[in-house]
């Protein structure tokens, strides 16, 4: 596509995290956004409570204006849109006061901490007649190949699924960030913060959940207030049963996995970024590897691409984001409820 016109703003640039299981070192969700900005439309701004960390964003993709205040960034009439990486429980009052300036939103997950504040974005943003976007770019790429066999019917009727998202992080990468695993800016811990995007894609092909009971704990990382490890059980409306399991105690990391298994076959998918490693098929007689999907295709292309990409043709297009706040609060409906009943040791029923 041609680049917009369009102009974005930054708030929250990120800081450098050299602790996530021996990963390579990144900026943080800001540099994501940036790329993926640069590559569609324009980046006019940055907006972070570091001056330093934004001075390093803007100065690595050539940008001029940078704000340790970000309602400086929402009073420019220049600017389109913005993207919003903070802590997770400050999304909400940023992401409000954005709206009511009238400016466009793409929103890091969650959207908030707990669902009332989640819906009160929302909400202003129909109000306001601004576009949100929920950053789920797992959405895209091989996952959505993925929904549509499954919608198409390849495997079937789907009979149960499991998603695991079984991650590794230091006591430096909970210890580099005040917010980190706490209940109040981070909303919680493995669920909410590492395996929301998993949640996400899970029920995306799954469909609506039920019932619902889970466990969590603190196993591996007792300086953190939140779960570091967590398991439930799911019914969903389709009659199709499944397990989710979340945690930063598996060493070495060993990323994400989706399996589905249908009246004819099954379907497995994992990595990061996730790729297709067996696709079993009554149907067939034999052993394929992808079948008609295409194997090892990446799920993303530059992680927040797609997602970026989506919202500007929203934009221009006047039409709804493929994740907007309904979409987006899909998964933070799962987990606040996985949280509601182990805490209270009972099942958790959806409408």
């Amino acid at each position: 596509m041609a680049k917009s016109k369009l102009r974005f703003g930054i708030i929250g640039a990120g800081t450098p995290n050299q602790h996530i299981g021996g990963k390579d070192p990144y900026h943080g969700v800001g540099e994501y956004h940036a790329s993926a900005i640069v590559e569609f439309a324009e980046l006019a701004a940055i907006a972070s409570r570091s001056e330093s960390s934004a001075r390093a964003l803007a100065n690595k993709f050539g940008v001029k204006d940078i704000y340790t205040d970000y309602r400086r960034l929402l009073d420019r009439k220049d600017i389109d849109a913005v993207t919003v990486g903070t802590p997770s429980g400050t999304h909400g009052d940023i992401a409000i006061e954005a709206a009511q300036a009238g400016k466009h939103i793409l929103v890091e997950k969650p959207i908030e901490v707990t669902m009332e504040k989640a819906e009160r974005v929302i909400r202003e943003c129909e109000k306001q007649k601004v576009k949100l976007s929920v950053a789920f770019h797992h959405r895209f790429g091989i996952v959505k190949d993925i929904k549509e066999a499954v919608d198409r019917g390849e495997i079937g009727k789907l009979i149960i699924g499991n998603a695991f998202c079984k991650r590794y992080r230091t006591k430096e990468y909970f210890q580099s960030s005040d917010w980190r695993g706490t209940w109040a800016l981070d909303g919680g811990g493995a669920f909410i913060n590492q395996g929301i995007h998993v949640i996400d894609s899970f029920q995306w092909i799954m469909g609506d959940v039920a019932s619902l009971f889970g466990y969590y704990g603190t196993l591996g990382h007792p300086y953190i207030e939140a779960e570091d490890v967590g398991v439930v059980s799911l019914k969903f409306k389709s009659g199709a049963f499944g397990i989710i399991e979340s945690t930063t105690c598996c060493y070495p990391d060993l990323s994400d996995r989706i399996e589905l298994h249908g009246e004819k076959g099954s379907l497995i998918a994992e990595g990061y970024p996730m790729q297709i490693k067996l696709r079993e098929s009554i149907d067939s007689k034999e052993r394929m590897r992808g079948g008609s999907l295409k194997e090892q295709q990446p799920m993303y292309k530059g992680m927040h691409h797609p997602i970026v990409k989506d919202l500007i043709e929203a934009i221009e297009e006047d039409r709804e984001p493929k994740v907007n706040g309904w979409e987006g609060l899909k998964s933070l409906r799962i987990i606040t409820a996985i949280y509601e009943s182990s805490r209270n040791k009972r099942e958790i029923h959806f409408e």
